[in-house]
């Protein structure tokens, strides 16, 4: 059991220098860091991107489907009432994106 676990130590180590470092020479082989980011801000703010895309896209399904429960609730009150609560939340979901996206750009503006 402890072999295994110094096994797994080991690689994972390796992997992490290997994916982590600028690059490196083993005989004629170079390999180089596959990452584009040569700092950590740059990573943050490419993972903020991302999500805050992918907050985008998910945004206007979730009011779809609110409105849908709405539509098909037949005036069954639990219905209306989970509908309303997806656009509702869909709707501070996106304030909060934006928000936050405006704050990072506002702090970034205030560093430079």
């Amino acid at each position: 059991m402890e072999r295994k676990k110094a096994i797994v130590i080991i690689g994972t180590t390796l992997l992490a220098l290997l994916f982590f470092s600028p690059g490196f020479t083993f005989g004629q082989i170079v390999i180089s860091n596959p990452w584009n980011f040569s700092t950590i801000q740059e990573l943050i703010v490419e993972i903020v991107n991302i999500l805050s895309y992918v907050g985008m896209a998910v945004c206007p399904l979730m009011i779809l489907i609110g409105v849908f429960n709405i539509m098909t609730s037949a005036g069954e009150p639990n219905k209306v009432k989970t509908g309303k609560n997806y656009i509702l939340y869909a709707a501070i979901g996106l304030g909060i994106l934006l928000l936050a996206r405006g704050i990072i750009a506002f702090i970034s503006y205030l560093l430079t």
